[in-house]
This record gives C-alpha cells, structure tokens and sequence, in this order.
C-alpha cells in the first residue's frame, strides 16, 4: 500500500513468513521469480505500489502457506 512499494519491514515480514513452510514458494513480478526466501531478492526487484506479481506455493503445506502469506501480504 506503501507508494514507494514494499520496503524492508514487510518484506522481512514476508521472507520470515515463507520460512516457515517446507514448501516451495515464488514471487513472480516484472518478469521475473524469485524464492521468496530472500530478502535482497526481493528488494531489487523494486516492486512499487501498483505493481502486479503473484506468489504460486508448491508442497506439502502449500494451502496453508498460501493462506497465511496471503493474511500478511502489505
């Protein structure tokens, strides 16, 4: 919601969050995906508010994981 785009706090938020699942999960945006198991990754793709991505959760928790990211997204 932030219009300079996801800064550090939530996407520590974020990267803590899928850490905690032992399934596989992307964040794809701007071309590109990335494991959103790190933060640097995430940072340099520069999302800003208004920015389309989308997170696909593969494994053997991805329903849960993908409720619970979905409750923390900014």
């Amino acid at each position: 919601m932030d219009p300079l785009g996801i800064h550090a706090r939530p996407a520590a938020l974020m990267i803590k969050t899928a850490a905690g699942f032992a399934s596989d999960i992307r964040l794809n945006a701007k071309g590109k995906s990335i494991a959103l198991s790190s933060i640097l990754s995430l940072m340099t793709l520069g999302l800003k508010q208004g920015d389309r991505m989308n997170i696909t959760v593969e494994g053997p928790d991805e329903v849960q994981a993908a409720k619970t990211l979905r409750a923390v997204l900014p």
